[in-house]
C-alpha cells in the first residue's frame, strides 16, 4: 500500500494546480497522509454540492464515475488520467478530502 500511496501523492502533485479558480469556488490543497485535503472558498452547503464536483470535475478534466450521498457523506468517484480517485465531502467536519480509489 505504501507504494501505491507514492504514486498517488506523485500523480496529484503532478495533476492538481496549486490553486484552483472555478466559477463561483476556489480551492487549494493541502497532502495529510496520504489524502488531500481541500480548502474551498466559498465552502459549499450541502444541497450545493452536485454545483461544487460539476465545477471541480470540469476544471480538473476528470470523468464521474459514481455519485453516493448519504446523511453525513457524500462521494464522488472520478477519473483523472488513468487513475481513479473518491472525492469526500463530510458534512458535520465540514471537510472536502480526496484520496486514490483502489
Amino acid at each position: 500500500m505504501r507504494g501505491s500511496g507514492l504514486c498517488f501523492s506523485v500523480y496529484l502533485e503532478s495533476a492538481f494546480a496549486a490553486e484552483i479558480k472555478m466559477t463561483k469556488y476556489r480551492y487549494s490543497r493541502q497532502k495529510v497522509g496520504d489524502v488531500w485535503q481541500l480548502s474551498v472558498v466559498p465552502f459549499p452547503d450541502w444541497q450545493d454540492f452536485d454545483e461544487f464536483t460539476a465545477e471541480f470535475l470540469a476544471v480538473e478534466k476528470a470523468k464521474l464515475i459514481e455519485k453516493n450521498y448519504g446523511l453525513d457523506l457524500h462521494q464522488i468517484r472520478f477519473r483523472l488520467g488513468q487513475h481513479q480517485y473518491v472525492l469526500h465531502f463530510e458534512h458535520y467536519t465540514e471537510s472536502i478530502w480526496v484520496e486514490q480509489d483502489f
